[in-house]
């Protein structure tokens, strides 16, 4: 069992790098670009052979033979007067940078020469497909120094830039408040309403002489249901003064 444990652990990189074999087809004097790599048919022969040209290397494949030909593995599937059908695979792990793609917005991905990736951070903060710079805004984050997505900051909160606060203003390294909201105007507004509820309110319950002669009339039912009323009265602008004031 440990051989065998031992075995898959040596094949996995052989595993993770292979790649898929392609087919295809080639005409005669026809040059066509795979990955880069340029490949024509330059000769058919009598039994089936090719004479073929891969980047700068020239070559000859018999039919159903494979070779390493300019860092391509070349198998020879069929021929016709005019053209001929290979299978294309490669051992190394890329020939293009394409081959790299981690799918990775902010990575840039490279083949080097020696035929390896090596995938490179670029600066940014993925989303969705793309890689936004610094100080970029996505609802309620923002791209910060070390290209990671962070909350937006509240009023008061420490910042170096306006990006950086909910308000998009920083100003002497603190947050200020979003604009077109003047928190000491809302307050004496509340506090002048709740001001006036709570006058109203006990103008009806103790029913001064002007308010007496007004609802003189009523019964006393309805006179208690006034008290009531003004009782309730007093407590809301009471409630409000308190909110607002705190």
């Amino acid at each position: 069992m440990k051989k065998i444990y031992l075995f898959f652990i040596f094949l996995l990189p052989l595993l993770i790098n292979a790649q898929e074999p392609e087919e295809l087809l080639l005409l005669k004097n026809e040059q066509i670009i795979y990955k880069q790599i340029p490949i024509t048919l330059k000769g058919i022969g009598l039994y089936g052979s090719i004479a073929i040209e891969v980047g700068n290397v020239k070559d000859t494949i018999a039919l159903e033979e494979e070779k390493a030909i300019y860092d391509l593995n070349i198998k020879l599937l069929e021929t016709t007067s005019e053209s001929a059908k290979i299978q294309v695979s490669y051992d190394v792990e890329c020939l293009i940078n394409e081959d790299c793609n981690d799918n990775q917005p902010c990575t840039e991905n490279i083949c080097t020469g020696l035929r390896e990736c090596a995938l490179k951070k670029t600066q940014g903060c993925p989303n969705d497909d793309a890689c936004l710079p610094l100080g970029s805004i996505n609802n309620e984050s923002f791209c910060n120094e070390g290209f990671e997505w962070e909350k937006r900051k509240p009023f008061n909160a420490l910042c170096t830039s306006n990006y950086e606060c909910l308000s998009n203003q920083c100003k002497e390294n603190y947050c200020t408040r979003p604009k077109g909201v003047d928190k000491m105007s809302l307050v004496w507004l509340v506090t002048g309403l709740g001001m006036l509820i709570a006058i109203k309110g006990a103008l009806l319950f103790f029913q001064t002489a002007r308010m007496k002669n007004i609802i003189r009339e009523f019964s006393l039912a309805r006179q208690n249901t006034i008290k009531f009323f003004g009782i309730a009265l007093i407590i809301l602008g009471t409630i409000l003064m308190i909110v607002a004031l705190t």
